[in-house]
């Protein structure tokens, strides 16, 4: 068993984005993309509509078009991009879309409280580079 976390849209946005990255001078196509990831190629060209409208990547028309970041990627973290694709985000520490208990302190203790600050934390300091270009922080790369 395995918990998804994120949105596939996210997913897809964070893993196009640092192919971009890695790609810096050159133009990727939503097709490119979309087979690098294993992808549907029409959920990526929403979440690639949905990036350029935001200010993350640029589309460049003509045969040798495609797209690029139109920002460097030591200028985006991860919650920039969460935000861009999921919207405004509460990090609450209910797991439950509808609590159902009435305790003062959550049945889960501060498990989950902690969880969401350090997954916050983490997306608030990590950029893009980080995740193309590993550092002495173990920061992995995609």
């Amino acid at each position: 068993m395995s918990f998804n976390l994120f949105s596939s849209a996210f997913n897809l946005a964070i893993h196009s984005m640092a192919l971009m990255a890695q790609n810096p001078s050159k133009p990727l196509t939503t097709g490119f993309i979309s087979e690098k990831l294993d992808a549907s190629s029409n959920h990526l060209a929403k979440v690639h509509t949905t990036l350029v409208r935001h200010g993350f990547i640029k589309s460049l028309r003509g045969p040798s078009g495609g797209l690029i970041l139109a920002r460097h990627p030591d200028s985006i973290t991860i919650m920039d991009v969460f935000h861009a694709i999921e919207g405004p985000v509460s990090f609450n520490s209910c797991v439950f879309n509808s609590p159902v208990c009435d305790r003062s302190e959550c049945i889960l203790g501060n498990f989950l409280n902690n969880f969401n600050h350090s997954l916050r934390s983490y997306f608030q300091q990590t950029r893009l580079s980080d995740l193309v270009e590993p550092r002495a922080e173990g920061k992995t790369q995609v």
